[in-house]
C-alpha cells in the first residue's frame, strides 16, 4: 500500500501528484496531510493508523518505508522507527540526506532498479 504523507493539505496533495499523472497507485484515504498537524514524525503515525483502521491488519512503523528529499524527512522516518530512503531532487544533497541518516540515498527516482533494490535491502 501506498500512500502520502505531506504538509500540504490533503486535496492540494492529490491534485500535485495528478498533474504528474503520479495518483494512479496513492491510497490518499490514509495520508497523513497537513490538517493533521505541523510534526513530521506524527503524520508518518496518522498514516500508519488510518491504514491499521482501513484495511483491518496492523501497519507498522517498522514494517514502512519513508521516501522523502529533505532531512526532516529522514528525520522522521528514523524517529518513528520505519526506514528511511532519502532522493535527492530537491534542495537536499545526497551527503546532506546521509548525515541525516537515510538507510539509502538515490539522486532520483528514474532508476526503478535502484528504487526496488534500496526498498527491499533491509
Amino acid at each position: 500500500m501506498q500512500t502520502l504523507v505531506t504538509g500540504n493539505l490533503a486535496t492540494i496533495a492529490r491534485v500535485k501528484l495528478k498533474v504528474f499523472g503520479l495518483d494512479e497507485h496513492i491510497d490518499f484515504e490514509v495520508g497523513g496531510y497537513g490538517s493533521d498537524g505541523d510534526i513530521r514524525s506524527q503524520l508518518v503515525l496518522c498514516a500508519l493508523a488510518r491504514a491499521t483502521k482501513k484495511y483491518g491488519i496492523p501497519f507498522l512503523a517498522n514494517g514502512a518505508i519513508v521516501i522523502g528529499d529533505t532531512p526532516l524527512d529522514i528525520l522522521a522516518a528514523r524517529e518513528v522507527g520505519a526506514r528511511a530512503i532519502g532522493v535527492a531532487t530537491g534542495k537536499s544533497s545526497i551527503s546532506e540526506l546521509n548525515e541525516a541518516g537515510a538507510d539509502a540515498v538515490l539522486e532520483d527516482l528514474t532508476d526503478i532498479e535502484k528504487l526496488r533494490a534500496s526498498v527491499y535491502n533491509r
